[in-house]
C-alpha cells in the first residue's frame, strides 16, 4: 500500500504558503503516515526534525510526552524542546494529544 498525493495537492499547498497562509494537516491516518505525507507536500520541512506529542497517563494524570521521530528516536521528554520563535523543529500531535490541549 502507498499513500500517493494528488498531483494538484503540492501545488495548492505551495500557493497557500506563498500567500503566507499557515498550512496544517488533520488526518485519520496513522500519525507517522501523516508526517510522511506532510513532508512530501511541504507542510512539514523534510530537513527538520519532527517531534511527536502523544498522550500518556503518568501517576494517574494525562501528560503529553514528546518523542523525536527522526535523529534521536530514544529521546523522550515531557517538555517540548522548542521555544516560540524556534524554526529548527517541526511538531506533530496525535488526535488524543490535540484533544487534551484543546480542553
Amino acid at each position: 500500500m502507498e499513500n500517493k498525493l494528488k498531483p494538484e495537492t503540492t501545488g495548492a499547498i505551495k500557493q497557500l504558503q506563498l500567500c503566507n497562509i499557515k498550512t496544517i494537516m488533520a488526518t485519520g491516518d496513522n500519525v507517522l503516515t501523516g508526517i510522511s505525507v506532510a513532508r512530501q507536500c511541504s507542510i512539514l520541512d523534510a530537513r527538520r526534525e519532527v517531534w511527536l506529542g502523544e498522550l500518556e497517563t503518568k501517576l494517574g494524570n494525562p501528560v503529553i510526552v514528546w518523542k523525536s521521530t527522526d535523529k534521536f528516536k530514544d529521546v523522550v521528554s515531557e517538555r517540548l524542546p522548542w521555544r516560540y520563535n524556534d524554526d529548527s523543529i517541526e511538531v506533530a500531535l496525535t488526535g488524543k494529544a490535540f484533544n487534551h490541549i484543546m480542553l
